[in-house]
């Protein structure tokens, strides 16, 4: 009968550095959100977002891979970070970029109206709208003045009795064309 082989189910590394590689992994992670700036992590931008799941794959090969990965998934980290750190002070200070690489809103309801064309352009349904509208306290599409899904994909909706303020100081240009009627 031959030996029993243990090799596929032994560590390859020490038992400490399966302690301290996610400890590391988890302080890099750490300093990133900060990086990123005071949001919610539900309220990242798509740059954000996609960092962040870059991360994740990146920083799998330090938590559990060979000794050879350690250093090579914490420098891909760090070159994602800087990248988007770059983007975002460039985004920042250039309007034009910010335009270029932010989307603009979209309005989806209107004086209570549903825009249906534009809620089809971006894959929102009436129901998933309405029960966005329900999370917010409002159980009719009547007492909507404006709903506006902004570039982070949250939705933000003006009641009917709030609207007193011209559309004009609240909307990008682009997106105020939107409006069949010119508001």
């Amino acid at each position: 009968m031959p030996p029993f082989d243990l090799g596929p189910i032994l560590p390859e590394l020490p038992p400490l550095a399966y302690i301290l590689r996610p400890l590391a992994v988890y302080l890099l992670v750490l300093l990133a959100l900060r990086l990123l700036g005071k949001r919610e992590v539900g309220a990242l931008g798509p740059g954000e977002f996609v960092v962040l799941l870059l991360l994740s794959e990146t920083l799998h090969g330090a938590l559990v891979a060979g000794t050879e990965s350690f250093l090579g998934s914490l420098i891909a980290a760090m070159t994602l970070l800087i990248a988007n750190w770059a983007v975002a002070t460039l985004v920042a200070r250039f309007g034009r970029l910010h335009q270029t690489v932010t989307p603009d809103p979209t309005i989806l309801v209107h004086r209570g109206r549903y825009f249906d064309e534009q809620m089809r352009r971006e894959r929102i349904s009436r129901a998933e709208l309405d029960h966005q509208l329900r999370t917010k306290g409002i159980f009719t599409i009547r007492d909507v003045d404006l709903a506006v899904l902004e570039p982070d994909g949250q939705i933000s909706i003006r009641r009917v009795e709030d609207a007193q303020k011209p559309l004009d100081t609240e909307l990008p240009e682009q997106t105020q064309q939107q409006f069949p009627d010119g508001h």
